[in-house]
């Protein structure tokens, strides 16, 4: 049990808290984007390239399905984002980029959230 902990707590420091490894765009259940090359865009607002997948690819592009009740999964671990949402004015996509707030995997216990600490203090000491 501590050594998951431990593991996901060094994941989430290391990826910043899965923004380095991208997502998974999905639309009722279905894989239609990837958002990748996260790049910090302001307060508290990342940015993150768009690329369609699957048979609904183009629906990346659309600002009606960033205005739905879309899902996002971390590409390296699969594990799904609540809350996080898609800002800015229309179009929401803009040069292949788009803007996000909320975006990142959070501790799931009061245990990794101590090691996600520790890790990160550690990581900053070293460099």
């Amino acid at each position: 049990m501590m050594g998951a902990a431990w593991r996901r707590a060094r994941y989430l420091v290391r990826s910043n808290y899965g923004r380095d490894d991208g997502w998974y765009v999905e639309l009722e259940g279905e894989r239609i984007g990837m958002l990748t090359g996260c790049a910090r865009a302001e307060m508290f607002w990342d940015s993150y390239a768009v690329t369609g997948i699957g048979p609904r690819a183009t629906l990346i592009e659309q600002d009606a399905t960033w205005e739905g009740d879309l899902g996002f999964r971390s590409r390296a671990t699969l594990d799904g984002v609540g809350g996080a949402f898609v800002g800015g004015e229309p179009p929401l996509v803009r040069e292949g980029r788009v803007l996000t707030r909320g975006l990142y995997l959070r501790p799931e216990s009061r245990v990794e959230l101590v090691l996600v600490r520790a890790v990160a203090r550690f990581e900053r000491r070293r460099g």
